[in-house]
């Protein structure tokens, strides 16, 4: 009889998925609107955002195309090839622009979120223990550092 134990899938198929890259180039639609600015869609990911500026379109195509990209592969499903740009069908009133983002810098900006709300989590603990409420004591310091930064 066989006692190994077998790898659940979810687990087996993130083993069976290839690395990120450092960095990834994709296809991005740009709709402009006069009153509300730059409509976003990066049609091989499904992904939508959008900007007041078509800077702040860029950066929130790239921002949404990280996420993606991020979240696809942590649920270990294979990272989507870009389309070819001669494939995209755009409306009359649609730009076309490859978007390239820099996936170290989207995880290392993760994890330094996440070590912030680790440390808050920890902070807050830590003062419930000793019947603290952390807000006052946190404001404090916040209006102490900031008071000698300016």
């Amino acid at each position: 009889m066989n006692r190994r134990k077998s790898i659940p899938k979810r687990a087996a198929d993130k083993a069976k998925t290839a690395p990120l890259k450092a960095r990834y180039v994709f296809p991005v639609v740009f709709e402009y609107d006069a009153d509300v600015g730059y409509g976003v869609s990066v049609p091989d990911l499904h992904a939508y955002s959008d900007g007041r500026t078509f800077e702040e379109a860029v950066a929130n195509a790239k921002d949404a195309i990280a996420a993606v990209l991020y979240d696809t592969h942590k649920r270990g499903v294979e990272v989507p090839a870009p389309s070819p740009i001669t494939e995209i069908e755009l409306a009359e009133n649609e730009r076309l622009c490859a978007v390239e983002v820099d996936m170290i810098r989207y995880a290392d900006a993760l994890k330094q979120r996440s070590v912030n709300r680790t440390l808050l989590a920890r902070f807050n603990d830590e003062a419930k223990k000793s019947g603290i409420n952390i807000s006052q004591p946190l404001q404090t310091a916040l209006v102490q550092t900031l008071a000698l930064q300016e």
